[in-house]
């Protein structure tokens, strides 16, 4: 079974090179590691050819792009074949023994793509002090069924996260699908400034199921260069949020306002992106829910970032010439107030939560890096076992599933 795993990166060699490592470290022949280089200044094209390994194929933009158009250069230099494609962040890594794993249940089940949920790395150089060299490891091991338009119907109301979705972040995605999507689409693929998010939701129009499993084979990893880090908000890592923002170069969609410091509204932009482009407008968007969440979102923050992102939204209103989204912030206002809540010291020691989650403080076992974490980790679990059954999804309760319905078919779609 033949597997790509692409990489795109930009100035980021010290960490590429552990990312790296856990690519080169799979016992599998038939694998292309794909480094699409956003033209960058340092030492990158030196560490990827330090590593003398045939799997590796080095291609460069030439010039600097946006996030989204190095994903896409990179998906013109995966075969439209029987192959199965991930995308790896450079400061993130793969489990030990991934590839077989993974090719195993695409064997087993026939789907197109497997999904997982990740584990977690926060580098020592990750922006929150606290946070540093910690590991979050899922210790959970089950294999569900998801099917595709009952996944849609509840990201659109926001009970699951998008990352449930089968992203390239965290699926192998037979390539074939990619590329009809891009076909059918102009030649090109990702239609979103965040193109995690959107391939999850684009996909799903090509995919009928899915095999989502609890137990991770890939590794998160949150560095100082973290874009996403960046992106929430936090304010003692500006720069990876300033050069994304500098850098998009595809418009907002025109029915919301992406704001600054929100990943909830970064993420629908997304899906109404994929609503457009490759979902054929199918879903039904619900405007009340969409703010509750973002509000809920930045009810949280301190009162100088949130007044800024309600400021912003009201903008949005007054440059709209939207009345009705001025009333309904008026509302959410009152709903859910703002209530600062300083980031939480989690635990440097040892410890379950209550989601089965591990958290690990990775100082005590000479970790340092991606590499080290993911083997860490991968001893920590051991061997996979595929679970003897694949539970069917089954969504949310039939009570919330029809009250959303009744919402969908009544509010029109009016947002942002």
């Amino acid at each position: 079974m033949k597997f790509t795993v692409v990489i795109p990166t930009r100035e980021r060699c010290d960490t590429l090179r552990a990312t790296l490592r856990t690519c080169v470290g799979q016992d599998h022949d038939d694998l292309t590691i794909l480094v699409s280089d956003n033209a960058s200044t340092d030492a990158t094209r030196d560490v990827v050819e330090s590593f003398h390994d045939p799997r590796i194929r080095y291609v460069n933009t030439g010039a600097r792009v946006s996030m989204a158009r190095n994903w896409e250069f990179a998906l013109g230099h995966v075969e439209d074949t029987e192959n199965y494609v991930m995308y790896l962040g450079d400061d993130d890594g793969l489990l030990p023994h991934a590839l077989d794993d993974v090719g195993a249940l695409l064997r087993d089940t026939g789907v197109a793509a497997v999904s997982w949920k990740k584990a977690e790395y926060m580098w020592p150089s990750y922006a929150i002090k606290p946070w540093r060299n910690l590991a979050i490891v899922p210790l959970q091991n089950h294999l569900f069924r998801y099917d595709g338009d009952r996944v849609l119907r509840d990201v659109r109301n926001l009970w699951i996260p998008y990352y449930r979705c089968p992203t390239l972040y965290n699926s192998f995605v037979d390539a074939r699908v990619l590329h009809d999507l891009r076909r059918r689409d102009g030649g090109v693929f990702f239609r979103s400034s965040i193109p995690d998010a959107y391939s999850g939701y684009a996909l799903l129009a090509r995919i009928p199921w899915y095999a989502y499993s609890t137990r991770p084979f890939s590794l998160n990893g949150g560095s100082g260069h973290s874009t996403g880090v960046s992106l929430g908000g936090n304010r003692d890592n500006p720069g990876p949020r300033t050069r994304f923002l500098a850098e998009m170069d595809i418009p907002p969609h025109p029915k919301l306002w992406p704001l600054p410091g929100s990943t909830l509204l970064a993420v629908m932009e997304a899906l109404y992106q994929a609503n457009d482009h490759a979902l054929d407008g199918r879903l039904t968007m619900i405007r009340p829910m969409i703010l509750a969440s973002f509000f809920r979102e930045i009810s949280g923050h301190s009162a100088e970032r949130w007044g800024d992102a309600v400021a912003l939204l009201e903008r949005c209103a007054t440059e709209g010439d939207d009345p009705a989204l001025h009333r309904a912030i008026a509302v959410f206002r009152r709903l859910i107030p703002n209530s600062p809540r300083s980031v939480e010291t989690p635990p440097r020691r040892i410890g379950l939560d209550g989601n089965h989650m591990l958290w690990v403080d990775l100082d005590p076992h000479g970790v340092t890096d991606v590499d080290g974490a993911a083997q860490w980790i991968g001893h920590l679990l051991g061997p996979y076992q595929r679970p003897a059954e694949l539970r069917r999804y089954r969504g949310t309760d039939k009570l919330r599933t029809r009250l959303g319905a009744w919402v969908a078919r009544r509010v029109p779609d009016f947002t942002l």
